[in-house]
């Protein structure tokens, strides 16, 4: 008999090639012959479902990945530093009250906000850090960052740098509403820049 893996020739009882050390598959009987190689083992249903359920996620991910050719994500945008819209929204500002948006800046670059009171009074528009956020909050006492304020205005844009972060862009109405208008809607947009 030949090994199958090394092609040296080993006696016929032998189960263990003597160069390799490979597994012969035969045994031996009581008259000394040869027996037959074991015979192979089944494949369980098990793993063929296992296969299966790769096989679909495969294709799920891949379907996914074709879906959103063209269509960078915000994670996407965010490694390449490629400009992303934070916001683009409409706000209800009652007279005499104050609304904050939440602005996450992904990275560090050049951000852009732009307002416009579409109807409504004129307000006071600028953009704080969450501890200025809780200054308005507890004091009622602006705190705003670099250029990005304007006092009873009805439009407004300004590009600053700032860093990574969260920060909180304030609407605020200081009319009563009594000889004003009741409300304010103001179209806020927010884009951030490498």
């Amino acid at each position: 008999m030949f090994c199958h893996k090394c092609g040296v020739e080993t006696p016929d009882d032998s189960q263990f090639c003597r160069k390799c050390g490979n597994h012969l598959g035969v045994t031996s009987n009581a008259g000394g012959a040869a027996a037959a190689p074991a015979p192979a083992k089944k494949k369980s249903s098990s793993n063929i479902g296992i296969k299966l359920a790769l096989l679909a996620v495969l294709i799920g991910v891949l379907w996914y990945i074709v879906s959103q050719v063209g269509k960078p994500t915000t994670l996407v945008r965010t490694v390449a530093r490629l400009p992303i819209d934070l916001t683009n929204e409409i706000e209800n500002v009652h007279a005499n009250s104050w609304r904050a948006l939440t602005i996450q800046v992904p990275y560090d670059g050049a951000l852009t906000i732009s307002v416009q009171v579409q109807r409504g009074n004129p307000v006071q528009m600028y953009l704080t850090t969450p501890a200025g956020l809780d200054k308005l909050k507890n004091e009622s006492q602006n705190t705003y960052l670099g250029g990005f304020f304007a006092q009873q205005a009805r439009t407004f844009q300004h590009t600053e740098r700032v860093n990574q972060g969260t920060y909180y862009f304030v609407l605020r109405d200081y009319s009563l509403g009594i000889l004003s208008s009741q409300a304010s809607d103001v179209a806020v947009k927010a884009r951030i820049e490498p």
